[in-house]
C-alpha cells in the first residue's frame, strides 16, 4: 500500500466514517424519536415545543449515548477484529488512544451540561443521574467490573444506562416532576426495550462463547435467554399501556375532550384508550413477532451453527426498536395534539 493511499484512508471522510461505526450511529434513527416522547407528553402549547432545556438534554444524552459505544469499542477491539470488522476497522482507524480521549471529552462535556441543567432547575439529582449512567455504561464495558459478562448485572447496567436513566432525566427536564403513571410508563419502556436489546445480543452467541465471554446467552443458554427476551418485551408493553392509561386519566384536558365526544355511546376516554392501544399494539407487534420467531428457531433440532445463521438472518434490531419507539412517538404526538386543542 502506498503512503498516499494510506494517508487518504485517514482523511476527514475516513475519520468520520470510523466515528460513525465505533459510536454505532446506525442505531440513531431507530432510537432518537424516543427523546421526543417526554417533550410531547409534558407539553400543552405550541410554544412549549421550543424548549431549550430539552434541547440541552438532547445534546447531553447524545454525547453519553455515543460515548458508551465508543468505550465498548475501545475495550472490545481485539474481539471485534475477529467478528465485527466494521467496528474494529473504525477503532483501528481512530486508534485506541483517540477512542479513550473521545470518551473522556464527551463524558466531561455531557457532565458539564448536566451540571448546568441541575443549577438552572435547582435539581442536583439530574447530575447524579448522568454520573450514575456514566458509571453503568463504563462498568458495562471495562474490567475489572465488566458487567457485560456478569449475568444479572448485564440487565441492570444496560437497562439503567440505556433506558431508565435517560427517560428519568428527560421527564424531569420537561415536566419538573414525576407522577406515578409516568414512572410506570418508564418502567414499562425499560423492560420492553431491554428485552429487544437482549435478543439482539444473542446474535453473537457463538462468537462470545468462542471468546470465553460469559454474556447472558452464554451463561443462561440461547433458548432461555430468548424466552426471557420475549417475556420481557410483552410484559413491558403491558406496563407501558398501564402507565399511559393512568396518564390519560390525569391530564387536565380530559373533561373537555369528553364533552367534545359526548355523541359517543360511551365515555370518550375509552375511545382514546382503545385508539392508543391499537397504535401501540401495531408498533410492538413487529419486535414481538420477531422475538417469538427467534425463540422458535432456538428450539429447533438443527445444529447450533445452522440455528445461529437463521437467527442472524431473522434478527433486525434497528427495525424492532424503531417500530416500538415510533409507535410511542406517534401516540405521544396524538396526546400532545389533544392537549393543544382542548
Amino acid at each position: 500500500m502506498s503512503k498516499a493511499s494510506s494517508g487518504a484512508r485517514k482523511g476527514p471522510q475516513a475519520l468520520l466514517r470510523a466515528y460513525y461505526h465505533v459510536s454505532r450511529l446506525e442505531y440513531l434513527p431507530a432510537e432518537a424519536p424516543a427523546l421526543l416522547v417526554p417533550l410531547l407528553l409534558g407539553t400543552t402549547t405550541v410554544a412549549g415545543l421550543l424548549n431549550f432545556q430539552w434541547l440541552e438534554a438532547v445534546v447531553t444524552f447524545a454525547l453519553l449515548y455515543t460515548s458508551g459505544f465508543i468505550i465498548n469499542s475501545y475495550n472490545d477491539i481485539e474481539v471485534d477484529l475477529r467478528w465485527k470488522t466494521r467496528v474494529a476497522d473504525g477503532a483501528k482507524t481512530l486508534r485506541r488512544r483517540t477512542l479513550l480521549y473521545l470518551f473522556i471529552a464527551q463524558t466531561v462535556a455531557a457532565s458539564l451540561l448536566a451540571l448546568h441543567l441541575s443549577i438552572i432547575l435547582n435539581a442536583w439529582f439530574l447530575l447524579a443521574l448522568v454520573l450514575l449512567g456514566v458509571f453503568f455504561s463504563t462498568a458495562y464495558s471495562l474490567p475489572p467490573l465488566h458487567l457485560k459478562v456478569r449475568g444479572v448485572w448485564h440487565i441492570i447496567s444496560l437497562s439503567f444506562s440505556a433506558f431508565t436513566l435517560p427517560f428519568l432525566f428527560f421527564v424531569y427536564v420537561v415536566m419538573h416532576a414525576y407522577s406515578l403513571p409516568i414512572l410506570v410508563f418508564i418502567l414499562g419502556f425499560t423492560v420492553a426495550h431491554y428485552g429487544i436489546a437482549l435478543a439482539n445480543q444473542t446474535g453473537d452467541y457463538l462468537e462470545d462463547k468462542a471468546e470465553g465471554l460469559s454474556t447472558p446467552a452464554v451463561k443462561w443458554g440461547l433458548d432461555r435467554t430468548l424466552k426471557l427476551a420475549k417475556v420481557m418485551t410483552l410484559t413491558g408493553f403491558i406496563i407501558i399501556l398501564a402507565g399511559l392509561y393512568g396518564f390519560i386519566e390525569s391530564v387536565p384536558w380530559l373533561g373537555k375532550f369528553e364533552t367534545a365526544t359526548a355523541f359517543l355511546p360511551f365515555p370518550g376516554r375509552y375511545a382514546l384508550i382503545a385508539l392508543i392501544t391499537v397504535l401501540l399494539a401495531a408498533g410492538y407487534s413487529v419486535p414481538t413477532r420477531g422475538l417469538f420467531s427467534l425463540h422458535s428457531i432456538s428450539g429447533q433440532k438443527a445444529s447450533i451453527e445452522k440455528r445461529m445463521d437463521a437467527i442472524k438472518l431473522r434478527l433486525n434490531y434497528p427495525r424492532w426498536q424503531a417500530s416500538g419507539i415510533w409507535s410511542l412517538t406517534l401516540v405521544s404526538g396524538l396526546l400532545y395534539a389533544f392537549a393543544v386543542v382542548f
